[in-house]
């Protein structure tokens, strides 16, 4: 019999056969069990004619041993991210987290950002680098306020010194950084609540400007009024353009009149300032009303707004200080804003139409896919707004396009960008 041990414990046995006189006999035995040893040392022994079944001269020869110390295998480390997916986004930081694995717990974890998926490189996120693979948080803050604007991938790379991995995000992290004005707007009635006669009438409100930025700004600020059909109108005064030194913060009070034929019923009177028609840096409003009772004999004609203009603000460049503005008719198709801009997950589209003509809004995403149409049926020339709805969407920044035509004209078309934050 010959006996197989390890570390003292019987691992197998085997009966053999040889003829009395044979000198040397060599086998070769293959075990198909494996072998399962921890990172120790570990003894492997024979030994010939266990039960001694033959008598020999000498009985001590029969055994022999080995010693071996068992070493684990040097797996690879691992890593996978788990976020930023498809849709994610952000404007100041965003959490980067992934899961890892490395058996000896000494690897390290290197974070990049990249423009593309294309090649393993990309640029070092800032404090982003040999994070410990043993660390349990598996996640880094990222400050990206800092970053461009745009989608972007994260690259973790994990390393032992001797192997590595790399591994891209599932999608890319959308950045983006909304404005922050330094110009404000404030509006108010006077004598609240306003009630204007269905033969049309007038009221007086003060309109507060502030530039509480430390630099002059020039700017425009333009009023317009929200009808009770929910339509923005054409500007009812302005836009002005205006340049306020650093902090100045003066206040006007203006009269603003509204004709009889103005349908009645509830009336938003809204200012803005920023860039006229596309930039809006901050708004403001009040409520007021139009009865369906007149009041008196008079009509009035026309919508109009008179008082000081902040005319001390205005200069040779800006030509359009008066004491008296109505409201003027669009000259181009101009988009009037998206509000609210970021949204989640509807939003609205105001535009103007210098003439009647059909609409089609396309919305595309930052790789060009269109991604929603709507078209919209022929417009009245005048303010207007479609709503868009990116309830099926994942977060982002689109695009979008205006398109106005009709009456075999050449189409006009406005463009613009929104971004989606869920």
């Amino acid at each position: 019999d010959i006996n197989c041990y390890l570390d003292g414990n019987l691992f197998s046995t085997e009966r053999r056969t040889v003829n009395i006189g044979t000198s040397m006999v060599v086998w070769e035995i293959s075990y198909s069990t494996p072998w399962v040893v921890d990172a120790n040392t570990h003894t492997v022994s024979w030994l010939l004619d266990a039960n001694h079944e033959i008598t020999e001269a000498i009985e001590t020869n029969n055994d022999t041993s080995l010693t071996f110390t068992g070493i684990l295998p040097n797996d690879p480390p691992w890593i996978q991210l788990t976020s930023p997916v498809e849709g994610d986004s952000a404007t100041n930081e965003f959490l980067i987290t992934w899961e890892d694995r490395d058996d000896n717990d000494n690897a390290e974890i290197y974070l990049y950002w990249d423009n593309d998926t294309l090649e393993y490189n990309g640029n070092s996120i800032p404090n982003a680098y040999a994070i410990p693979e043993d660390d349990t948080t598996d996640a880094f803050l990222w400050d990206v306020s800092a970053m461009p604007e745009g989608p972007v991938w994260v690259l973790a790379f994990i390393t032992d010194g001797l192997l590595s991995m790399w591994d891209y995000s599932d999608g890319p992290l959308y950045i983006y950084h909304p404005p922050i004005p330094s110009l404000e707007v404030n509006t108010y009635a006077i004598n609240p609540p306003i009630v204007v006669p269905l033969n049309g009438g007038w009221f007086y409100y003060n309109i507060n400007v502030h530039n509480f930025g430390t630099q002059a700004q020039t700017f425009n600020v333009w009023n317009r009024l929200r009808m009770p059909n929910g339509a923005i109108s054409y500007p009812v005064w302005g836009p002005l353009t205006r340049t306020l030194p650093a902090n100045a913060n003066p206040t006007r009070s203006l009269q603003q009149t509204i004709a009889g034929n103005y349908p009645g019923g509830s009336y938003l009177y809204i200012s803005y300032i920023g860039t006229f028609p596309w930039i809006v840096s901050d708004s403001s409003y009040f409520e007021f009303f139009k009865s369906s009772i007149p009041e008196g004999n008079r009509w009035v004609e026309e919508t109009t707004c008179t008082g000081d203009f902040f005319d001390a603000y205005a200069s040779q460049d800006n030509p359009d200080v008066g004491a008296q503005h109505a409201a003027p008719l669009p000259e181009n198709l101009a988009v009037l804003g998206v509000s609210p801009n970021p949204f989640n997950p509807t939003t609205a589209i105001r535009f103007d139409l210098p003439q009647a003509a059909r609409v089609t809004l396309e919305v595309f995403d930052i790789n060009g896919r269109v991604v929603g149409v709507q078209h919209v049926e022929p417009l009245q020339a005048g303010s207007h707004q479609i709503q868009f709805d990116g309830s099926e969407l994942p977060s982002g920044i689109y695009l979008y396009r205006l398109t106005a035509s009709g009456s075999g004209a050449t189409p006009t078309i406005a463009t613009g960008k929104m971004v989606l934050l869920k």
